[in-house]
Protein backbone atom coordinates (compact mmCIF):
# COMPACT_ATOMS: atom_id res chain seq x y z
CA UNK A 1 0.00 0.00 0.00
CA UNK A 2 1.82 3.25 -0.92
CA UNK A 3 1.82 6.57 1.75
CA UNK A 4 -0.29 8.66 2.45
CA UNK A 5 1.68 11.28 0.71
CA UNK A 6 2.09 9.10 -2.55
CA UNK A 7 -1.84 8.96 -2.74
CA UNK A 8 -2.60 12.36 -2.12
CA UNK A 9 0.01 13.14 -5.37
CA UNK A 10 -2.14 10.50 -7.55
CA UNK A 11 -5.03 12.07 -6.86
CA UNK A 12 -4.08 15.35 -7.26
CA UNK A 13 -2.88 14.48 -10.68
CA UNK A 14 -6.80 12.97 -11.56
CA UNK A 15 -9.69 14.78 -13.45
CA UNK A 16 -11.13 16.77 -10.58
CA UNK A 17 -14.69 15.66 -10.44
CA UNK A 18 -17.56 18.13 -11.08
CA UNK A 19 -19.97 19.68 -8.46
CA UNK A 20 -23.09 17.20 -9.37
CA UNK A 21 -20.57 14.10 -9.13
CA UNK A 22 -19.32 15.29 -5.78
CA UNK A 23 -22.52 15.88 -4.29
CA UNK A 24 -23.58 12.00 -5.40
CA UNK A 25 -20.49 10.96 -3.54
CA UNK A 26 -20.88 12.87 -0.51
CA UNK A 27 -24.41 10.81 -0.44
CA UNK A 28 -21.99 7.35 -0.74
CA UNK A 29 -19.96 8.75 1.97
CA UNK A 30 -22.76 9.80 4.67
CA UNK A 31 -24.07 6.33 4.04
CA UNK A 32 -20.72 4.45 4.74
CA UNK A 33 -19.47 6.74 7.56
CA UNK A 34 -23.21 5.82 9.59
CA UNK A 35 -22.14 2.57 8.89
CA UNK A 36 -19.36 2.63 10.42
CA UNK A 37 -20.39 4.14 13.13
CA UNK A 38 -22.71 2.27 13.92
CA UNK A 39 -20.11 -0.81 14.58
CA UNK A 40 -19.03 -1.60 17.95
CA UNK A 41 -15.14 -1.27 16.74
CA UNK A 42 -16.45 1.51 14.40
CA UNK A 43 -15.01 -0.50 11.43
CA UNK A 44 -16.13 -2.00 8.50
CA UNK A 45 -14.79 -5.22 6.14
CA UNK A 46 -13.38 -3.71 2.97
CA UNK A 47 -15.26 -6.68 1.29
CA UNK A 48 -18.53 -4.56 2.85
CA UNK A 49 -16.93 -1.26 1.50
CA UNK A 50 -16.31 -2.79 -2.00
CA UNK A 51 -19.88 -4.08 -2.20
CA UNK A 52 -21.64 -0.19 -0.86
CA UNK A 53 -19.19 1.41 -3.21
CA UNK A 54 -19.96 -0.56 -6.62
CA UNK A 55 -23.72 -1.43 -5.44
CA UNK A 56 -25.39 0.56 -3.14
CA UNK A 57 -29.06 1.10 -4.66
CA UNK A 58 -29.08 4.21 -6.52
CA UNK A 59 -25.69 5.57 -5.10
CA UNK A 60 -23.03 2.77 -6.02
CA UNK A 61 -20.83 2.83 -9.17
CA UNK A 62 -22.21 0.47 -11.28
CA UNK A 63 -25.92 1.46 -10.08
CA UNK A 64 -25.82 5.12 -10.35
CA UNK A 65 -25.91 6.71 -13.91
CA UNK A 66 -22.34 7.93 -14.93
CA UNK A 67 -20.71 6.64 -18.27
CA UNK A 68 -18.23 4.02 -17.24
CA UNK A 69 -17.64 2.32 -20.79
CA UNK A 70 -15.43 3.21 -23.41
CA UNK A 71 -13.64 6.63 -24.22
CA UNK A 72 -16.44 8.85 -22.13
CA UNK A 73 -16.05 6.71 -19.11
CA UNK A 74 -13.20 5.48 -16.87
CA UNK A 75 -11.93 2.44 -18.96
CA UNK A 76 -12.21 0.35 -21.86
CA UNK A 77 -13.17 -3.16 -21.95
CA UNK A 78 -12.60 -6.01 -25.04
CA UNK A 79 -16.08 -5.63 -26.59
CA UNK A 80 -15.43 -1.95 -26.49
CA UNK A 81 -12.10 -1.85 -27.96
CA UNK A 82 -13.17 -4.02 -31.21
CA UNK A 83 -15.84 -5.89 -32.60
CA UNK A 84 -13.22 -8.58 -33.58
CA UNK A 85 -13.48 -9.71 -29.63
CA UNK A 86 -17.49 -10.34 -29.56
CA UNK A 87 -17.04 -11.61 -33.35
CA UNK A 88 -14.81 -14.27 -32.72
CA UNK A 89 -16.95 -15.04 -29.27
CA UNK A 90 -19.61 -15.60 -31.59
CA UNK A 91 -17.86 -18.34 -33.86
CA UNK A 92 -16.68 -19.99 -30.49
CA UNK A 93 -20.48 -20.21 -28.90
CA UNK A 94 -21.80 -21.24 -32.52
CA UNK A 95 -19.73 -24.46 -32.35
CA UNK A 96 -21.15 -24.69 -28.63
CA UNK A 97 -25.20 -24.09 -29.35
CA UNK A 98 -24.77 -26.20 -32.52
CA UNK A 99 -24.61 -29.13 -29.45
CA UNK A 100 -27.56 -28.80 -28.57
CA UNK A 101 -31.35 -28.80 -30.06
CA UNK A 102 -32.47 -25.40 -32.20
CA UNK A 103 -35.17 -24.65 -29.04
CA UNK A 104 -33.25 -25.35 -26.25
CA UNK A 105 -29.88 -22.88 -27.90
CA UNK A 106 -29.26 -19.95 -25.20
CA UNK A 107 -26.87 -17.64 -24.50
CA UNK A 108 -26.07 -15.74 -21.07
CA UNK A 109 -23.89 -12.92 -20.63
CA UNK A 110 -23.14 -11.72 -16.92
CA UNK A 111 -23.16 -7.91 -16.49
CA UNK A 112 -23.09 -6.95 -20.20
CA UNK A 113 -21.85 -3.25 -19.23
CA UNK A 114 -22.85 -1.09 -22.04
CA UNK A 115 -24.06 -3.67 -24.32
CA UNK A 116 -21.26 -3.97 -27.01
CA UNK A 117 -20.55 -7.73 -26.37
CA UNK A 118 -24.40 -8.61 -26.96
CA UNK A 119 -25.01 -6.51 -29.73
CA UNK A 120 -21.37 -7.79 -31.84
CA UNK A 121 -22.61 -11.76 -30.44
CA UNK A 122 -26.49 -11.26 -31.64
CA UNK A 123 -25.04 -9.36 -35.10
CA UNK A 124 -22.44 -11.79 -36.18
CA UNK A 125 -24.24 -14.80 -35.07
CA UNK A 126 -27.84 -13.62 -37.28
CA UNK A 127 -25.21 -13.44 -40.27
CA UNK A 128 -24.33 -16.79 -39.59
CA UNK A 129 -27.74 -17.75 -39.23
CA UNK A 130 -27.05 -19.11 -35.75
CA UNK A 131 -29.09 -17.13 -33.50
CA UNK A 132 -30.35 -18.75 -29.92
CA UNK A 133 -33.74 -18.95 -28.82
CA UNK A 134 -32.76 -16.40 -26.10
CA UNK A 135 -29.96 -14.14 -25.25
CA UNK A 136 -30.17 -13.76 -21.54
CA UNK A 137 -28.78 -10.83 -19.88
CA UNK A 138 -27.94 -10.98 -15.70
CA UNK A 139 -28.12 -7.49 -14.81
CA UNK A 140 -28.88 -5.38 -11.71
CA UNK A 141 -28.06 -1.62 -12.79
CA UNK A 142 -31.76 -0.38 -14.41
CA UNK A 143 -29.26 2.02 -15.67
CA UNK A 144 -26.97 -0.07 -17.34
CA UNK A 145 -30.19 -2.39 -18.64
CA UNK A 146 -31.68 1.03 -20.81
CA UNK A 147 -28.19 1.68 -22.62
CA UNK A 148 -27.84 -2.07 -23.34
CA UNK A 149 -31.30 -1.90 -24.76
CA UNK A 150 -31.18 1.30 -26.68
CA UNK A 151 -28.03 -0.79 -28.43
CA UNK A 152 -29.40 -3.94 -29.06
CA UNK A 153 -32.66 -2.45 -30.26
CA UNK A 154 -30.34 -1.33 -33.21
CA UNK A 155 -30.18 -4.53 -34.56
CA UNK A 156 -33.95 -4.26 -35.15
CA UNK A 157 -36.87 -5.90 -33.20
CA UNK A 158 -36.94 -9.48 -34.54
CA UNK A 159 -33.38 -9.89 -32.24
CA UNK A 160 -34.41 -7.37 -29.58
CA UNK A 161 -36.96 -9.68 -28.75
CA UNK A 162 -34.92 -12.84 -28.57
CA UNK A 163 -33.07 -10.86 -25.47
CA UNK A 164 -34.69 -11.11 -21.93
CA UNK A 165 -33.15 -9.39 -18.68
CA UNK A 166 -32.65 -11.18 -15.28
CA UNK A 167 -31.84 -10.08 -11.82
CA UNK A 168 -31.39 -13.69 -10.87
CA UNK A 169 -29.73 -17.05 -12.05
CA UNK A 170 -32.35 -18.76 -15.02
CA UNK A 171 -33.65 -22.20 -15.03
CA UNK A 172 -32.59 -25.31 -16.83
CA UNK A 173 -30.34 -22.99 -18.87
CA UNK A 174 -28.56 -24.83 -21.59
CA UNK A 175 -25.91 -23.42 -23.98
CA UNK A 176 -22.92 -20.59 -23.18
CA UNK A 177 -22.31 -18.48 -20.15
CA UNK A 178 -20.09 -15.43 -20.92
CA UNK A 179 -18.85 -13.20 -17.95
CA UNK A 180 -16.34 -10.56 -19.55
CA UNK A 181 -14.74 -8.58 -16.33
CA UNK A 182 -17.08 -10.00 -14.28
CA UNK A 183 -14.74 -11.68 -11.16
CA UNK A 184 -12.98 -8.85 -11.02
CA UNK A 185 -15.77 -6.40 -9.39
CA UNK A 186 -16.50 -9.08 -7.06
CA UNK A 187 -15.77 -7.39 -3.31
CA UNK A 188 -13.01 -8.85 -2.08
CA UNK A 189 -11.65 -8.82 1.94
CA UNK A 190 -8.14 -7.34 2.33
CA UNK A 191 -5.93 -8.72 4.88
CA UNK A 192 -2.45 -8.86 6.38
CA UNK A 193 -0.30 -12.19 6.93
CA UNK A 194 1.16 -11.50 10.72
CA UNK A 195 2.66 -14.35 12.19
CA UNK A 196 1.31 -16.58 9.90
CA UNK A 197 -1.85 -15.87 10.70
CA UNK A 198 -4.66 -13.18 8.78
CA UNK A 199 -5.06 -10.10 10.39
CA UNK A 200 -7.81 -8.68 8.17
CA UNK A 201 -7.79 -5.07 7.47
CA UNK A 202 -11.05 -2.91 7.31
CA UNK A 203 -12.35 0.90 6.91
CA UNK A 204 -12.81 3.22 9.40
CA UNK A 205 -12.64 6.71 10.03
CA UNK A 206 -9.90 9.49 10.95
CA UNK A 207 -10.98 13.03 11.19
CA UNK A 208 -14.34 11.82 9.28
CA UNK A 209 -12.16 10.57 6.53
CA UNK A 210 -11.66 6.83 5.02
CA UNK A 211 -8.75 4.92 6.71
CA UNK A 212 -7.20 1.54 6.85
CA UNK A 213 -7.49 0.07 10.04
CA UNK A 214 -7.55 -3.86 11.74
CA UNK A 215 -10.82 -5.45 11.68
CA UNK A 216 -10.69 -6.89 15.95
CA UNK A 217 -13.72 -8.57 16.15
CA UNK A 218 -13.20 -11.82 13.70
CA UNK A 219 -15.76 -13.92 11.70
CA UNK A 220 -14.56 -17.23 12.02
CA UNK A 221 -15.70 -19.00 8.85
CA UNK A 222 -14.13 -15.76 7.03
CA UNK A 223 -10.53 -16.08 9.49
CA UNK A 224 -10.55 -19.99 8.60
CA UNK A 225 -10.42 -18.74 4.71
CA UNK A 226 -7.76 -15.78 4.91
CA UNK A 227 -6.05 -18.29 7.61
CA UNK A 228 -6.66 -21.28 5.21
CA UNK A 229 -5.07 -19.14 2.23
CA UNK A 230 -2.09 -18.38 4.44
CA UNK A 231 -1.23 -22.13 4.36
CA UNK A 232 -2.07 -23.39 0.76
CA UNK A 233 -0.20 -20.66 -0.77
CA UNK A 234 2.67 -20.31 1.84
CA UNK A 235 1.95 -16.80 2.20
CA UNK A 236 5.08 -14.67 3.43
CA UNK A 237 4.81 -12.26 6.39
CA UNK A 238 4.24 -8.95 5.87
CA UNK A 239 2.12 -9.69 2.29
CA UNK A 240 -0.88 -7.90 2.12
CA UNK A 241 -3.66 -9.14 -0.65
CA UNK A 242 -6.71 -9.77 -1.06
CA UNK A 243 -9.02 -13.22 -1.20
CA UNK A 244 -12.42 -13.22 -2.96
CA UNK A 245 -14.94 -15.25 -1.12
CA UNK A 246 -18.26 -14.74 -2.93
CA UNK A 247 -16.42 -17.31 -5.85
CA UNK A 248 -17.86 -20.59 -4.05
CA UNK A 249 -21.75 -19.18 -3.74
CA UNK A 250 -21.45 -17.51 -7.21
CA UNK A 251 -20.77 -20.43 -8.84
CA UNK A 252 -22.70 -22.67 -7.02
CA UNK A 253 -25.37 -21.19 -8.18
CA UNK A 254 -24.53 -20.55 -11.54
CA UNK A 255 -23.91 -24.72 -11.55
CA UNK A 256 -27.33 -24.99 -10.14
CA UNK A 257 -29.04 -23.01 -13.04
CA UNK A 258 -27.54 -24.90 -15.91
CA UNK A 259 -28.34 -28.22 -16.97
CA UNK A 260 -25.37 -28.40 -19.53
CA UNK A 261 -23.18 -25.92 -21.63
CA UNK A 262 -19.93 -23.59 -21.04
CA UNK A 263 -19.12 -21.07 -18.85
CA UNK A 264 -16.49 -18.81 -20.10
CA UNK A 265 -14.75 -16.79 -17.57
CA UNK A 266 -12.94 -13.91 -19.27
CA UNK A 267 -10.64 -11.49 -16.33
CA UNK A 268 -7.04 -9.90 -15.80
CA UNK A 269 -5.35 -12.24 -13.35
CA UNK A 270 -3.48 -15.48 -13.58
CA UNK A 271 -2.90 -18.60 -11.28
CA UNK A 272 -1.96 -18.30 -7.79
CA UNK A 273 1.88 -18.62 -8.15
CA UNK A 274 1.33 -14.79 -10.04
CA UNK A 275 -1.17 -13.42 -7.89
CA UNK A 276 1.10 -13.92 -4.65
CA UNK A 277 3.71 -13.37 -6.60
CA UNK A 278 6.83 -12.00 -4.12
CA UNK A 279 6.38 -8.83 -6.46
CA UNK A 280 2.67 -8.47 -5.15
CA UNK A 281 3.59 -7.75 -1.45
CA UNK A 282 0.96 -4.99 -0.93
CA UNK A 283 -1.75 -6.45 -2.84
CA UNK A 284 -3.66 -6.01 -6.17
CA UNK A 285 -6.31 -3.28 -4.72
CA UNK A 286 -6.59 -0.36 -7.70
CA UNK A 287 -9.21 2.18 -8.88
CA UNK A 288 -10.03 2.94 -12.44
CA UNK A 289 -10.82 6.93 -13.26
CA UNK A 290 -11.23 8.86 -16.11
CA UNK A 291 -8.69 6.29 -17.57
CA UNK A 292 -6.56 6.58 -14.82
CA UNK A 293 -4.96 3.82 -12.71
CA UNK A 294 -5.05 4.39 -9.19
CA UNK A 295 -4.33 2.97 -5.63
CA UNK A 296 -6.20 5.11 -3.17
CA UNK A 297 -9.23 2.74 -3.25
CA UNK A 298 -11.20 4.58 -0.43
CA UNK A 299 -11.10 8.18 -2.37
CA UNK A 300 -14.41 9.13 -4.22
CA UNK A 301 -16.46 6.33 -3.72
CA UNK A 302 -19.62 5.96 -6.24
CA UNK A 303 -17.31 7.68 -9.08
CA UNK A 304 -14.63 5.03 -9.32
CA UNK A 305 -14.32 1.43 -9.92
CA UNK A 306 -12.38 -0.89 -7.66
CA UNK A 307 -11.12 -4.06 -8.74
CA UNK A 308 -8.45 -6.66 -7.91
CA UNK A 309 -6.40 -9.20 -9.85
CA UNK A 310 -8.58 -12.61 -10.52
CA UNK A 311 -7.39 -15.55 -9.08
CA UNK A 312 -7.72 -18.35 -11.74
CA UNK A 313 -6.68 -21.06 -8.78
CA UNK A 314 -9.06 -20.00 -6.54
CA UNK A 315 -11.65 -19.92 -9.27
CA UNK A 316 -10.64 -23.17 -10.50
CA UNK A 317 -10.89 -24.54 -6.59
CA UNK A 318 -14.46 -23.40 -6.11
CA UNK A 319 -15.86 -24.64 -9.88
CA UNK A 320 -14.34 -28.09 -8.96
CA UNK A 321 -16.36 -27.70 -5.66
CA UNK A 322 -19.22 -26.47 -7.35
CA UNK A 323 -19.21 -29.16 -9.77
CA UNK A 324 -17.96 -28.02 -12.49
CA UNK A 325 -15.05 -29.65 -15.06
CA UNK A 326 -12.66 -27.30 -16.11
CA UNK A 327 -12.37 -27.13 -19.92
CA UNK A 328 -9.44 -25.59 -20.14
CA UNK A 329 -7.38 -22.19 -19.08
CA UNK A 330 -6.13 -19.92 -21.73
CA UNK A 331 -4.04 -16.23 -22.46
CA UNK A 332 -6.52 -14.12 -24.20
CA UNK A 333 -4.73 -14.28 -27.29
CA UNK A 334 -4.46 -17.82 -27.20
CA UNK A 335 -7.91 -18.44 -26.80
CA UNK A 336 -8.98 -15.93 -29.22
CA UNK A 337 -6.75 -17.23 -31.97
CA UNK A 338 -7.97 -20.92 -31.31
CA UNK A 339 -11.51 -19.23 -31.60
CA UNK A 340 -11.41 -17.96 -35.00
CA UNK A 341 -9.75 -14.96 -34.54
CA UNK A 342 -8.02 -14.43 -37.95
CA UNK A 343 -10.70 -15.80 -40.12
CA UNK A 344 -12.65 -12.94 -38.23
CA UNK A 345 -9.94 -10.47 -39.11
CA UNK A 346 -9.63 -11.59 -42.91
CA UNK A 347 -13.02 -11.18 -43.92
CA UNK A 348 -12.83 -7.50 -42.14
CA UNK A 349 -9.51 -7.10 -44.44
CA UNK A 350 -11.46 -8.53 -47.54
CA UNK A 351 -14.86 -6.61 -46.81
CA UNK A 352 -12.95 -3.29 -45.97
CA UNK A 353 -11.09 -1.42 -48.78
CA UNK A 354 -9.93 1.95 -47.40
CA UNK A 355 -6.56 1.44 -46.36
CA UNK A 356 -7.08 3.42 -42.98
CA UNK A 357 -9.71 1.35 -41.55
CA UNK A 358 -7.80 -1.86 -42.61
CA UNK A 359 -4.55 -0.48 -40.57
CA UNK A 360 -7.69 0.18 -37.34
CA UNK A 361 -8.52 -3.34 -37.74
CA UNK A 362 -5.12 -4.75 -37.56
CA UNK A 363 -4.35 -2.31 -34.75
CA UNK A 364 -7.15 -3.73 -32.89
CA UNK A 365 -5.85 -7.19 -33.13
CA UNK A 366 -2.41 -6.59 -31.54
CA UNK A 367 -4.35 -4.68 -29.12
CA UNK A 368 -6.22 -8.08 -28.26
CA UNK A 369 -3.07 -10.11 -28.76
CA UNK A 370 -0.21 -8.43 -27.70
CA UNK A 371 1.81 -9.58 -24.85
CA UNK A 372 2.38 -6.09 -23.81
CA UNK A 373 -1.47 -4.93 -24.41
CA UNK A 374 -4.57 -7.36 -23.33
CA UNK A 375 -2.88 -10.47 -24.90
CA UNK A 376 -1.38 -12.21 -21.55
CA UNK A 377 -2.82 -10.12 -18.96
CA UNK A 378 -5.93 -11.14 -19.62
CA UNK A 379 -6.84 -15.05 -18.84
CA UNK A 380 -9.85 -17.16 -20.03
CA UNK A 381 -10.82 -20.34 -18.12
CA UNK A 382 -13.53 -22.82 -19.42
CA UNK A 383 -16.28 -24.46 -17.07
CA UNK A 384 -18.90 -27.56 -18.63
CA UNK A 385 -21.46 -29.12 -17.17
CA UNK A 386 -22.93 -31.92 -18.82
CA UNK A 387 -21.18 -31.29 -21.71
CA UNK A 388 -18.20 -33.10 -24.04
CA UNK A 389 -17.89 -31.39 -27.57
CA UNK A 390 -14.63 -29.75 -27.86
CA UNK A 391 -14.08 -26.04 -26.86
CA UNK A 392 -11.83 -24.34 -29.79
CA UNK A 393 -10.43 -21.55 -27.50
CA UNK A 394 -8.56 -24.41 -25.20
CA UNK A 395 -7.07 -26.63 -28.30
CA UNK A 396 -3.85 -25.18 -27.81
CA UNK A 397 -1.11 -24.31 -24.99
CA UNK A 398 -4.07 -24.67 -22.96
CA UNK A 399 -2.25 -23.37 -19.37
CA UNK A 400 -4.17 -25.20 -17.05
CA UNK A 401 -0.94 -26.78 -15.36
CA UNK A 402 -0.09 -23.79 -14.57
CA UNK A 403 -2.72 -23.00 -12.30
Amino acid sequence: MQSRKQLEKELAELPEPSIEQMAHSQKLIELLQSEINDQPEKVISFKRFMEQTLYAPNLGYYMAGSRKFGAEGDFITAPELSPLFGETLALQAMDILSEFDQKERALLEVGAGSGALATVLLGKLAELDQLPEKYFILELSPELIERQREKIAELGEHILARVEWLNRWPKCFKGMVVANEVLDAMPVHHFEVMDQQAIEIGVSLENNQFCWQKVKQKNASTQAELDRCIVDYQLPNGMKTELNLTLKPWLSGLYDAMEAGLVILIDYGGGAQDIFHPERMQGSLRAFYRHRVHQDVLAYPGLQDITSHVNFTEVAKAADQAGFNIAGFNTQANFLLNAGLLKCIEEKLNNEQEPLKQLKFTQQVKQLTLPTEMGEMFKVMGLTKNFSGQVKGFSVRDLCHSL
